[in-house]
């Protein structure tokens, strides 16, 4: 698995518009999130005005301060984007300063990921 500090470190580069899209896209797919586990199999979404959203933690301590203690997984970036629900959207790191909102339908049939 990826490591998370290099997909934070390439949304901050992407964001102060010195970040290099394909790098962003790379970091994104081999890091490692964490997930509250529901019940059953799938993903725990909040539903919203503007649609249902997932909740997803670039660490294990910042899904322990949201969430509390919970059942937990873990999946790569690229599982997300596989294994999401149609119509959902995620929420990276949700209520900190680096928030960041992914939609897989934007990504859904691309074999490399998006064009820089």
């Amino acid at each position: 698995m990826g490591d998370a500090n290099d997909f934070g470190l390439q949304i901050r580069l992407h964001a102060s518009g010195l970040g290099d899209s394909d790098r962003l896209w790379r970091a994104f797919l081999d890091a490692t999130f964490y997930c509250q586990a529901p019940r059953h199999p799938g993903f725990l979404a909040t539903f919203t005005p503007t649609g249902p959203v997932i909740a997803v933690f670039t660490s294990e301590n910042g899904l322990a301060r949201h969430c509390g203690a919970c059942r937990w997984f873990s999946p790569s970036g690229a599982d997300l984007l596989a294994l999401a629900p149609v119509g959902h959207r995620f929420v990276i790191d949700p209520g900190t300063r680096h928030q960041l909102i992914v939609d897989p339908a934007q990504f859904r049939g691309l074999a490399s990921g998006p064009a820089a």
